[in-house]
C-alpha cells in the first residue's frame, strides 16, 4: 500500500506541501508507511484481546 500512497503525496505538490507542515521536518515516506503498518496491526491486536481500551 506504501508503494501506491507515496508516489500520489509526491505527484501533487500542494499535498506533499501539507504533509510536510504537518510533519514539521519528519519523513513523509517513514510517516506514511508507519501508519499503515499500524492501522493495520491494530484489528490483529484487537482481535488477539490486546485492546487496551477503557469501556
Amino acid at each position: 500500500m506504501i508503494e501506491k500512497t507515496f508516489p500520489l503525496i509526491q505527484s501533487d505538490k500542494e499535498l506533499e506541501n501539507e504533509f510536510k507542515q504537518f510533519l514539521k521536518g519528519r519523513e513523509i515516506f517513514k510517516f506514511v508507511k508507519d501508519t499503515i503498518e499500524n492501522s493495520q496491526a491494530r484489528p490483529q491486536l484487537d482481535w488477539l484481546g490486546a485492546n487496551t481500551s477503557a469501556s
